[in-house]
């Protein structure tokens, strides 16, 4: 369970908030993740306002 949980981005956006407000280091792990499912949703979102301006 716990490897399905670090597929949601909602884990990794509370990992960098729990990491900044401790002053802790944010990981470069979950800074990636973040990224990734940007344009993950990013992509899906521009292709779904093609296919429905079409």
């Amino acid at each position: 369970m716990k490897y399905v949980i670090y597929l949601l981005p909602l884990t990794h956006a509370s990992i960098c908030l729990r990491a900044s407000l401790l002053g802790q280091t944010v990981p470069d792990a979950s800074i990636f993740a973040l990224v990734a499912f940007l344009a993950l949703f990013s992509g899906a979102s521009l292709l779904v306002l093609r296919r429905k301006d079409a």
